[in-house]
């Protein structure tokens, strides 16, 4: 399916915090809209839920993540993008709940802690990383200064023990934080009990005066010799690593995904491509496993579903594509289209979504991006 707006969709990603048994989530973000729908695990749907459209005509939503609220047991969604401002929304209604400040170039890349849905990172051309409380404007923490990048920062991940945070940037460098000091662990702590005030650019200026902003400026490993080019995209999820050739990706800007299980690594390219490496045996092989081609531009993120199954991914043609991984041997469901295969030898009649505005397949659900907005002020 295509979205209305025209607009390249530079981010996915599915609520990792619903209850088991619900129909999956999924926001993608693009120009200044927020678009969340539905992907039932019995058809081969996209259902359009709500856009969430900022106020601002000039927005450009480059990133975002799901975050949790568990004192009001409230989904939210971050996100920011060019101007550098994040901004906090309730999944369900769409309503605008926080500005957050702090950042002073565009917003790259939002991480959610995975072991508390309340915390979560972000990354920025201002060459910082920054850490944040969804009830606080201001960040609690910001890593970066005299050894950190010296270039604009496009990705970050968080270790499965939340202890370290991996950032990439356009220096070709790789740098890895500790964050396990008891002063930033009593900051976080301490930011768990407290809601956003009404003057928060007085708060935001306080915590700074104060020391209550904790300061990291040295990184516990710097690695610069990986990479002759910019880094994209970085993922802790796989355990061991290898280098792996991912063609037509001369471009920046595109990310990967590894599946929940750690079974499949998956990218994009410039080319429409899906690029997936099997991790089942090991070291994956330089080459890829599986290619399958599902537009004819560049294709910017992919996002596994929670289960693992579903795999989504968005481009530059306004698209929103879905498939579901099919495990050799299983029977293929009714709903899949199985007009197309995916090359390679683990492949099985892939589910793939019209691509051209407008077409439906299979009675399935375009959408709207003009409807059911809401529009956040």
């Amino acid at each position: 399916m295509q979205e209305q707006h025209r607009q390249p969709i530079y981010a996915c990603a599915f609520n990792p915090y619903q209850p088991d048994g619900c129909v999956p989530v999924l926001a993608t973000a693009a120009k200044n809209m927020i678009t969340l729908y539905e992907c039932p695990l019995d058809s081969n749907k996209i259902i359009l839920v709500r856009s969430i459209k900022d106020p601002s005509p000039d927005m450009d939503i480059f990133t975002l993540t799901w975050c949790y609220d568990i004192t009001d047991k409230a989904h939210r969604i971050a996100f920011g993008g060019y101007s550098g401002l994040i901004r906090l929304v309730d999944a369900t209604t769409g309503n605008l709940l926080m500005n957050m400040y702090g950042h002073g170039d565009h917003v790259n890349e939002m991480r959610t802690d995975p072991n508390n849905s309340m915390i979560f990172a972000s990354v920025s051309k201002d060459t910082t990383i920054r850490l944040w409380n969804i009830r606080v404007h201001g960040p609690i923490a910001i890593l970066g200064g005299y050894e950190g990048h010296k270039d604009q920062i496009l990705s970050l991940d968080w270790s499965l023990d939340s202890k370290y945070i991996v950032s990439c940037s356009m220096d070709h460098s790789i740098r890895l934080w500790h964050l396990g000091t008891d002063k930033l662990q009593e900051r976080i702590r301490d930011s768990m009990t407290l809601k956003g005030q009404a003057n928060f650019r007085k708060e935001l200026a306080d915590d700074c005066q104060s020391g209550r902003t904790i300061q990291i400026h040295y990184p516990i490993a710097i690695n610069t010799d990986l990479h002759n080019d910019y880094v994209d995209c970085v993922d802790t999820s796989a355990i061991q690593l290898v280098r792996m050739d991912l063609p037509d990706s001369d471009i920046w800007f595109i990310k990967f995904d590894i599946d929940p299980l750690n079974r499949w690594i998956v990218s994009g390219n410039k080319m429409g491509q899906l690029c997936m490496w099997d991790l089942t045996n090991g070291l994956p092989a330089v080459n890829m496993n599986v290619t399958t081609k599902i537009a004819e531009c560049c294709v910017r993120q992919i996002c596994f579903g929670a289960n693992g199954r579903l795999i989504v991914a968005v481009a530059d043609d306004y698209s929103v594509t879905r498939l579901e991984r099919i495990l050799e041997g299983e029977d293929i469901p009714p709903y899949c289209n199985t007009a197309g295969l995916m090359n390679g030898p683990t492949a099985k009649k892939p589910k793939r979504r019209g691509r051209r505005f407008g077409k439906k397949r299979n009675d399935s659900e375009t959408g709207s991006s003009e409807d059911s907005d809401t529009r956040i002020s």
